[in-house]
């Protein structure tokens, strides 16, 4: 049962936590036992209605409970909505009574609130159609439905309720005058909307000559067509995997030509987003075989048809083709040919990092220091930009070492006033967040989390004077530092880690020493080193951090268990007679991960990389990559080699992990050069 006292980790409602002395005690939150009933209640309610289910049971709690919540107060109109629909139950005589055309994103309502009304809506649509087709005669197809067929038609012309939109219009009679309108409204809403027909609907209506073209142009959603071309270019790219398998480069290569020749001819009825990806990969898999310029073939076209969710990757591909042989003289041609200095500000991080890696490797020194620095500032916590600091300073006499981390240490306050009390309806929704986190919600939860930080002032303030006198950015630095702080305190780390993630992303704070201390808890460490004195704890606690974000109960859809996300198979090879419940169990969970850990360490003779790859994605592939994969004794080229993109994102996170752990502790993370990081001693003196 949910805790009636007061929630004590929502104590950044103190009224002078401003304050960077605040002495001041707690604003306390309570939440009621009908708070709590109604949050199971709506829960309940929710789940069946995205499934379009109305679950009238959970409605009467509901309807029971809202009388009593003040966490809920705020959702009293979708509740009394919600009991007509119950008592209605949406017979045909009732239906337009209670399913009426609305817009409720216009109104002031909480976001769950609106993603209710917009499920009914949806359920309307659908129960709209039974309702008129369930007759055994077509009589109900009628007129009279005529209004709320043309609200609810751009719904259907989506696709949604697909089957049962076809039974509506095959029971329509097709002499008749409403056959005819529902034809010149569904045209109208295809050639308006854009919408692609399915041919299930189209032999259901009179088509004329502009809907004819705006097929033969447009196609169909479910075109045979389509399917023949998509299965054919499939063909194509699985015969390139039977030649490179059986090493007929030539062939696969011939064929490679044809797969770029065949969907070059029929790009209109192939996915462009999966013939990018295909093409890539054929690139790949040339690249691999140290096949060059055949792998850049594939690579230069995919350039050609890339997005701009693409151009990225595409961008990098070429890069990395010259990049991963050693060959960085053409790897700056590369950068030159396809201007990637002129557009260094659109990429990525890994992009821009091995544009001036490349240049570093050229002997282009102030550039490349350039660029490198331009990475520290603008992305401090990526993975790139920890490596871009260690070769800052391998390499470039940098004179003012401790300036270049100055941004860790300094901690940057919101300016917002002291004393100011929150509204009610803002409480309210501090109420519901901390029910969501004990219910284990965490879709519920990050809803709630989105709609406090996005608040203006004047929502979050009871006095409104005030609130028209505090910026909304300063604002919202403020209540994403105290939601971290509640996240921290509650041991939702995962909730913590993605807010700051999504906050420094999005640009709304700076990292400073305040976040960096809650992006990483030393959770577990004194546990760490009682159980092992052998092995630096802050590999152990990094490791930890990514694998459960420091859950003993979290569970992978794998199956592997604990802190550590042991598999219980791999957990018996260490401890025979441990079950499976008891990986829950920090201390055993701890234990038989480093006993794990550890011989990994020693069978890789002290390797990061290869140890958190085994890690990851077991021994039997890091073999098999070791032997096909890696050709390049660079630690950084090793990392970005990995196949598996979870994997490689693994590798780079816990180094990360371990970079800024080290920094925190106050141990000298930047003394090591950048190759000597990547290996990890065991037996050493702490």
């Amino acid at each position: 049962m949910l805790r009636l006292a007061t929630v004590t980790a929502l104590t950044f409602l103190s009224l002078n936590t401003f304050a960077a002395s605040a002495t001041a005690q707690p604003f306390s939150i309570k939440t009621s036992r009908a708070d709590e009933k109604f949050a199971r209640s709506f829960h309940q309610f929710y789940k069946n209605i995205k499934r379009t289910k109305l679950h009238y049971n959970s409605i009467s709690h509901m309807g029971r409970w809202i009388k009593h919540s003040q966490a809920f107060a705020e959702y009293s109109p979708l509740v009394d909505t919600l009991l007509k629909f119950k008592k209605a139950k949406l017979s045909t005589s009732e239906f337009h009574s209670v399913c009426k055309p609305k817009n409720f994103d216009s109104k002031d309502y909480p976001d769950l609130v609106k993603r209710s009304y917009t499920h009914l809506d949806h359920y309307c649509h659908w129960k709209f159609l039974k309702n008129t087709t369930k007759s055994k005669t077509k009589k109900s197809i009628s007129f009279k439905n005529l209004e709320y067929f043309k609200y609810a038609l751009p719904f259907y012309l989506k696709g949604k309720n697909k089957t049962e939109f076809a039974t509506y219009l095959s029971r329509i009679d097709k002499n008749s005058n409403l056959h005819q309108l529902v034809s010149d409204l569904m045209t109208e809403q295809y050639l308006e909307k854009q919408f692609k027909p399915n041919s299930d609907h189209l032999k259901f209506i009179k088509i004329n000559n502009q809907l004819t073209s705006y097929v033969q142009s447009a196609g169909l959603n479910d075109s045979s067509e389509r399917n023949y071309f998509t299965k054919a270019f499939y063909e194509i790219r699985s015969n390139i995997k039977k030649h490179l398998a059986d090493e007929e480069l030539d062939l696969a290569y011939q064929m490679g030509h044809q797969l770029v020749s065949f969907y070059d001819s029929n790009k209109q009825y192939v996915n462009s987003d999966k013939a990018w990806i295909n093409i890539l990969t054929t690139g790949k898999n040339f690249l691999y075989r140290q096949e060059v310029e055949k792998a850049r073939y594939f690579f230069e076209y995919a350039l050609t048809m890339a997005t701009n969710d693409q151009l990225d990757e595409t961008i990098f591909q070429l890069l990395w083709s010259d990049i991963l042989t050693g060959k960085y003289k053409k790897a700056v041609k590369t950068i030159e040919k396809f201007q990637l200095i002129k557009n260094y500000s659109k990429y990525n991080s890994k992009v821009k990092f091995w544009i001036a890696y490349t240049l570093y490797k050229n002997g282009e020194s102030e550039l490349s220091k350039h660029l490198f620095t331009t990475l520290t500032e603008s992305s401090p916590l990526n993975f790139y930009a920890i490596i871009s600091y260690k070769k800052l300073l391998d390499i470039f006499d940098v004179e003012d070492k401790e300036k270049l981390l100055g941004k860790y240490t300094e901690e940057i306050k919101p300016n917002v006033p002291a004393n100011k009390k929150f509204s009610k309806n803002f409480i309210s929704s501090l109420k519901r967040l901390s029910l969501w986190l004990e219910l284990n919600l965490d879709a519920f939860s990050n809803n709630e989390i989105s709609e406090i930080i996005s608040r203006d002032s004047l929502y979050v303030f009871k006095n409104k004077a005030v609130a028209k006198n505090v910026e909304n950015k300063e604002l919202r630095k403020y209540l994403i530092e105290k939601l971290v702080s509640l996240f921290t305190k509650e041991k939702k780390y995962l909730h913590s880690f993605k807010l700051v993630h999504n906050s420094l992303e999005n640009e709304v704070f700076e990292l400073d020493a305040f976040t960096l201390k809650n992006l990483f808890p030393f959770q577990y460490l004194q546990k760490i080193k009682k159980i092992d004195k052998t092995i630096d704890p802050l590999v152990v606690i990094s490791l930890i951090r990514q694998e459960s974000a420091f859950n003993p109960s979290a569970r992978s859809h794998v199956g592997a268990r604990g802190l550590m996300q042991l598999m219980p198979a791999t957990a018996r090879q260490y401890k025979k007679n441990v079950r499976t419940s008891h990986l829950k169990r920090p201390d055993v969970n701890i234990k038989i991960g480093i006993t794990y850990l550890k011989k990994l360490l020693k069978k890789y003779d002290g390797n990061l990389i290869y140890t958190l790859a085994a890690y990851n994605a077991g021994e039997s592939r890091v073999k098999r990559w070791k032997k096909n994969i890696f050709i390049n004794d660079d630690p950084m080229v090793t990392i970005e080699s990995i196949p598996f993109r979870e994997t490689r994102k693994y590798v780079k996170l816990i180094y990360r992990n371990i970079f800024f752990y080290n920094l925190l502790s106050n141990k000298t993370v930047l003394e090591k050069s950048l190759e000597d990081s990547f290996y990890v001693s065991l037996n050493t003196k702490r």
